[in-house]
């Protein structure tokens, strides 16, 4: 399998999931398929060996890893924003 860890896009989902609870309006934010989405989480989820969401029919809630996944990635995010913006020299 491709090794998806570092692909910035992947974890925004996971993000995007995380605050609308929905794949359809997570995607419809992002301007993508909610197929697209779905194969993210998907993808993210075989790599982790665990579910990050738990499905319902009226759209999806975290799961406890995927609580800390969420956490996890935003502090990610915000050390990655911060070493972008920090002047080079």
């Amino acid at each position: 399998m491709r090794d998806i860890a570092f692909d910035r896009r992947y974890l925004t989902s996971a993000i995007l999931m995380a605050e609308h609870k929905s794949f359809w309006h997570a995607a419809e934010v992002r301007n993508f398929s909610q197929s697209t989405l779905s194969r993210r989480i998907q993808l993210l989820e075989r790599r982790f060996a665990t579910p990050l969401f738990e499905r319902n029919p009226a759209g999806a809630r975290q799961a406890l890893a995927g609580e800390r996944f969420r956490r996890e990635v935003a502090v990610c995010a915000m050390h990655l924003r911060q070493a972008i913006s920090a002047p080079l020299a």
